[in-house]
């Protein structure tokens, strides 16, 4: 005990001393300048730069530095806290040295590389819980100039592509840049800045705080946080399968039996899953036990997608059906996937769809039959049993007629006499009555929870998975059709997820996405003058009289088009840029003409609203629908958003333009052609 006590001793007042001995003392950084990880864990524990010092995931500002042939000692400081590093370096090579941590060292190395691990990991990935917290991350980017963006995205059941968007955050003169993003569960982090090269998927959960960096030596991004260790395990396992080009290739369009179809995914995707694994655990170093839980749980989930996929290689029409063995194979996946990580399931309702055969043939939702509908549910107008045939007659001839499989000559008189009787029930006083009362909007609504809302989850409650999952998945429903629409909801939505959704976290996240569109929704337009009154075009039956009396407006000018729809992701992903190209024409003679194709006059006023899409030089049209299909005939468009320039004579310039998600300056050089 005596010996413990003078060891103590001597190495406190070795640390008051500070460098003593070793030669001259330093006070400049530049000798252990950069960055430095865990030779035991492969960790990135030290950034140190001209201007800051990273450490513990925060930014810290340099106190004294003392530096010798043999020893830094650095003081570290952010507001009132301080922390004093120390580092013996090692004589042997300027890439090692130790940090001293009182009476224990532990090795470190320049993270010019990756570094495989030496020191086991038991810790695991935890259990299925909820949580209304967020995620922050850090990042420093020398070398950047500010306003660059960096594009944060999270992944998991209730935040994800399909029902919360990007976060952007911007680089400040410092290269620095910080992000909150909301999490309530294990979920997966992407994190992308183009003009670092930077590109890092992790793993984060509630509460989490991630610092992240470019090391200039490696090109490598690092990070630090909870799941450091489990993102450098998965960088390195990425760069050995591409080593060994042991990659998944599988075509879901192939012409092969869907049956073929379904032994390639568990030999490619599944035995070889556990192959390459095999194979990469003979050559890495200690694997912590979190990577083998997610490793494992990837493959289970890329067993699932894979066979999901192949949804995409149904004809059309409705006749081909996936064969039942899908549904056990994805069964059996799902059972053998832990809890947790069917909360990283972004888009849980295609595993739904695939178990009973995924047929593509969309069901058409008809005002009539839905009113009719609700209103015997809600006990206002009870169907007779007639009237329920008369209800499946017309489905079924519906369905008959849209998958081709008859014309409407060959329609049967029981399917007349059934548009007939639905026809007269919709006249029917009492039907009226209602219809008048509640208004268009309301019937719409009874339409809109129908299609997207209570048939999605009567798949999922015929599917018979445990209520807790169900409730997941009734959430992620609700997330991605608020996030689809771009408008707050009504009652019958909310009344929806009253009756499905009981977990106070899960309807928070909901109802927090319902406020954002409200309180868009009460937002005045900046420019109003750039909403087109569709009144004046709404009675026009030809198309070039119609586009006519639209060009009228732009005479002498370069016209952009963009025909774009607010249902169209890769559109409202573009918004942004195009708004940045009309601000950079501001004050010349071009004008952004923007065309919305089958678009609610509600989600299309909230996206404008939201992008602030409104200038004196952008123009926005809603035209009905059957204006709105004779200029999307007239100039050819077969895919959203379509580029189309017109010169100052009003002449359509030959072919389309490439969007700016594919050519950020396509859009532009096409226009500065027409106004040299």
């Amino acid at each position: 005990m005596k010996n413990i006590f003078l060891s103590g001793a001597v190495a406190l007042g070795f640390l008051a001393a500070g460098c003593g001995g070793g030669g001259a003392v330093s006070d400049s950084i530049a000798p252990v300048a950069g960055n430095w990880t865990d030779c035991r864990t492969g960790e990135w524990r030290y950034g140190f730069y001209d201007d800051v010092a990273i450490a513990d995931g925060e930014f810290w500002d340099y106190g004294p530095v003392a530096v010798t042939a043999s020893r830094v000692d650095i003081v570290l400081r952010r507001g009132g806290e301080s922390k004093h590093v120390v580092l013996r370096r090692d004589a042997s090579a300027d890439s090692l040295c130790r940090e001293r941590r009182g009476l224990f060292s532990r090795p470190l190395v320049r993270a010019t590389g990756y570094v495989a691990a030496t020191r086991g990991d038991n810790r695991t990935m935890g259990e299925p819980s909820l949580v209304l917290d967020s995620v922050t991350v850090r990042g420093y980017l020398p070398g950047v100039k500010a306003g660059e963006n960096v594009t944060l995205r999270i992944s998991n059941i209730v935040h994800n592509d399909n029902t919360f968007g990007d976060v952007i955050s911007t680089v400040d003169s410092c290269g620095r840049f910080e992000a909150k993003l909301p999490c309530v569960c294990l979920s997966e982090l992407s994190v992308e800045c183009v003009a670092a090269d930077v590109y890092g998927n992790m793993y984060c959960a509630p509460g989490n705080e991630i610092m992240l960096t470019r090391d200039a030596a490696s090109g490598r991004t690092l990070v630090m946080g909870e799941y450091a260790r489990l993102y450098n395990e998965e960088w390195a396992y990425r760069r050995y399968v591409e080593a060994t080009e042991d990659y998944v290739e599988l075509d879901y369009f192939d012409t092969i039996s869907h049956e073929a179809y379904l032994d390639r995914v568990r030999s490619e995707v599944e035995e070889g899953g556990r192959r390459r694994m095999e194979g990469y655990a003979a050559v890495a170093g200690v694997l912590s036990r979190r990577f083998m839980e997610t490793n494992r749980a990837t493959t289970l989930l890329a067993m699932i997608n894979y066979a999901s996929y192949r949804r995409f290689a149904l004809r059309s029409d409705g006749k081909d059906r996936l064969p039942e063995c899908y549904a056990s194979y994805l069964d059996s996946a799902f059972v053998a996937l832990p809890p947790q990580f069917r909360m990283l399931w972004s888009d849980p309702t295609v595993y739904f769809n695939v178990r009973t055969g995924g047929s593509r043939r969309s069901k058409i939702y008809s005002p009539v039959i839905e009113t009719l509908r609700y209103m015997d549910e809600h006990g206002i107008r009870t169907l007779s049993e007639s009237d329920r045939a008369a209800i499946d007659v017309y489905n079924d001839g519906v369905e008959a007629l849209g998958s081709g499989r008859m014309s409407a000559d060959a329609l049967p008189d029981s399917f007349r006499a059934a548009v007939d009787s639905l026809n007269a029930l919709w006249s029917g006083e009492a039907v009226q009555a209602f219809v008048k009362e509640k208004g268009d909007k309301f019937i719409e609504e009874i339409v809109d929870v129908r299609m997207a809302i209570s048939d999605p989850l009567e798949k999922i409650a015929q599917s018979g998975v445990d209520g807790r999952f169900a409730e997941l998945c009734a959430a992620n429903i609700f997330m991605a059709d608020i996030f689809y629409r771009q408008h707050s909801m009504g009652e019958l939505w909310f009344s929806a997820m009253a009756k499905h959704v009981a977990d106070p976290v899960l309807r928070r996240c909901i109802e927090a996405e319902n406020e954002k569109y409200f309180a868009i929704e009460n937002r005045d337009l900046d420019y109003p003058a750039s909403i087109v009154p569709s009144e004046p075009y709404a009675t026009e039956t030809d198309a070039e009289r119609l586009w006519q009396k639209i060009a009228e407006r732009y005479r002498g000018k370069v016209v952009a088009l963009d025909f774009w729809g607010t249902w169209c992701v890769p559109c409202r992903e573009e918004i942004p840029a195009m708004k940045a190209l009309a601000e950079s024409y501001a004050g010349r003679d071009v004008v952004f003409v923007f065309l919305a194709s089958n678009s609610p006059e509600e989600s299309w006023l909230n996206i404008i609203r939201e992008q602030g899409l409104t200038a004196p030089n952008i123009e926005h049209f809603n035209l009905p629908d059957e204006q709105m299909r004779m200029l999307v005939d007239k100039f050819g468009v077969t895919s959203y958003p379509t580029h189309i320039v017109i010169d100052r004579q009003g002449r359509v310039q030959p072919g389309t333009v490439p969007g700016l998600w594919t050519d950020d300056t396509a859009l532009g050089r096409a226009i500065d052609a027409l106004l040299d």
